[in-house]
């Protein structure tokens, strides 16, 4: 009786040694800490590209992703992502109209790499039409970026 009731404290012992030990604490390098965040999350676009030319009813392809990086070696923690597209004036300085033809905001909260893909299209018009594309994003240090892209559709 006596070994079985030593056995069994030796494995509760082992048991809870063993749960403790995998625990996150706020010392380790697998956890996001804001306060030590000291990059920006970075976007790269891949399409469409600055100044493409697209025809009316052409699908128009949004692809890239977005990385947030706490230190050189750890991880980040992306808060938001919005997508959006807009109709501009010619020279790309003035929003011609405030609906946008793309509005987008992914689920990227928690995550430190997020690739988006998307389209969207213009199925006709008459002229010229200038749109820009913006990409911004925001870390839960307050790190934010932006990247834009401006395309035509004729």
């Amino acid at each position: 009786m006596k070994k079985i009731a030593l056995f069994s404290f030796i494995c509760l012992a082992f048991s809870l040694l063993f749960m403790t030990s995998c625990e996150k604490s706020d010392n380790s390098i697998y956890f996001y800490n804001e306060s030590k965040d000291t990059i920006a999350p970075t976007i790269q676009t891949n399409a469409p590209l600055n100044s493409e030319i697209f025809n009316y009813g052409d699908d128009i392809h949004i692809v890239g992703n977005v990385v947030d990086k706490e230190t050189e070696r750890t991880s980040g923690k992306l808060k938001s992502l919005t997508i959006e597209v807009l109709q501009m004036n010619a020279t790309y300085d003035t929003v011609k109209n405030n609906t946008p033809i793309l509005y987008k905001m992914p689920a990227v909260d928690g995550k430190d790499v997020y690739t988006f893909n998307t389209k969207t299209l213009v199925n006709f018009g008459s002229e010229t039409t200038y749109y820009r594309l913006l990409i911004t994003t925001y870390d839960y240090a307050g790190r934010s970026a932006r990247d834009t892209t401006k395309f035509s559709i004729q």
